[in-house]
């Protein structure tokens, strides 16, 4: 079986749900193919399985980086994924967009995406800025080639212990 491949995989903590949604229907609307795990992980499957596979398929993340994001272990590792795969890239940020929702920025770690490589989302929260988010997150993800899980962030880097000999 082919996995379905996405422009954006939407990370977010179950609380900003509401928000969230509003932000898929613009990115849908806006003709990028989301994935949101209400609506994609398959009934009498895995839900970890189900994320890693989408996370994989996926061209970039986009963190809704709440403050219950922060403390959300599965956010954390989705943030983590596509973080790794883009510094294998040479851009930790290449492949992760960041939406803060709060003005203020303590939350956002790492100091990678705290140092202005992220946009707050503009109150308020209403489908015309929903839309104009969007329209930003297109330009950002549509000249990306392959996907989070096509650059090899889980292998073990290359290491070249003292050997006798060397200098």
């Amino acid at each position: 079986m082919s996995a379905k491949r996405y422009d954006v995989f939407l990370s977010l903590a179950g609380p900003d749900r509401d928000a969230v949604r509003r932000l898929y229907a613009a990115l849908t609307s806006a003709g990028l193919t989301v994935f949101i795990d209400e609506l994609e992980i398959r009934e009498y499957h895995g839900i970890t399985a189900e994320i890693e596979r989408a996370l994989h398929h996926s061209k970039a993340l986009v963190a809704y980086y709440s403050r219950h994001f922060t403390s959300r272990t599965a956010c954390q590792y989705e943030l983590t994924a596509a973080f790794l795969a883009g510094q294998r890239e040479g851009d930790p940020t290449k492949r992760v967009l960041v939406l803060n929702p709060h003005e203020e920025t303590d939350h956002l770690l790492p100091v990678e995406l705290a140092e202005d490589k992220f946009d707050r989302l503009p109150a308020p929260h209403d489908a015309t800025t929903m839309a104009k988010v969007a329209t930003l997150i297109v330009s950002r993800v549509k000249p990306l080639d392959g996907c989070i899980g096509g650059v090899p962030f889980a292998q073990r880097p290359r290491w070249y212990g003292r050997r006798e000999g060397f200098i």
